[in-house]
């Protein structure tokens, strides 16, 4: 602020959620998953320069956290948080020896999102 008081700073907090594609439940056992796919959500936060965190995993749909700073629209940054985190998804779990992750999409079109605090 010293250095340009005129400057304005944004930190906009979402709330986020969308479904496994076809609503399939990918996530038999959300508890032993989350922490794989949290870090997918987290290591896409780098990526689109906001923080991303996991709220909470069910079977067949996730909520999602995100601060961004409001230079890139929410739709942009969904779409790319549920691509780079689909490919880790996809990685993680083949490490793991998964097979539950099939096909070449893990994620819904569709999204909610919707400003929080």
């Amino acid at each position: 602020m010293k250095n340009d008081p005129d400057a304005v700073f944004i930190n906009i907090r979402y709330h986020l959620a969308w479904n496994v594609i076809h609503r399939r439940s990918l996530f038999p056992d959300p508890q032993t998953a989350f922490e794989v796919v949290n870090d997918a959500f987290f290591d896409s936060g780098s990526s689109v320069g906001s923080f991303v965190s996991l709220l909470w995993l069910a079977p067949d749909h996730v909520h999602v956290y995100l601060e961004s700073d409001g230079e890139e629209p929410v739709e942009t940054i969904a779409q790319e948080i549920k691509r780079i985190s689909e490919s880790s998804i996809f990685v993680r779990a083949s490490e793991m020896g998964s097979n539950t992750v099939a096909g070449n999409y893990l994620w819904d079109k569709a999204y909610f999102a919707e400003t929080i605090g």
